[in-house]
């Protein structure tokens, strides 16, 4: 029963690995600029540079995917995270 346990344990990572691959290379494939999508049509070169430095979008693919596994990897650990509720809200 332990060997199942560790077996599925185990089998865990190369599945998240490959859910993460699927899902970077998709985001890839997508066309259009996702930082003209979320500065708009107004925005100056250097914020558009700015911004692309920050997402990382100005390095090469495999470094881009690095960063995103990184991020990736932080996330899984950390937990689904609820946005919080104002006090005087309630």
């Amino acid at each position: 029963m332990i060997r199942l346990v560790v077996g599925r344990l185990l089998a865990i990572i190369p599945t998240l690995f490959g859910v993460l691959v699927v899902a970077f290379l998709l985001l890839n494939v997508i066309p259009g600029d996702p930082v003209a999508e979320m500065v708009g049509e107004r925005a100056d070169s250097a914020t558009i540079v700015r911004l692309r430095a920050e997402l990382h979008l100005d390095e090469p693919v495999p470094a881009q995917f690095g960063h995103y596994l990184w991020v990736s990897y932080g996330a899984i650990w950390a937990g689904p995270t609820l946005p919080s509720v104002p006090s005087s809200a309630t």
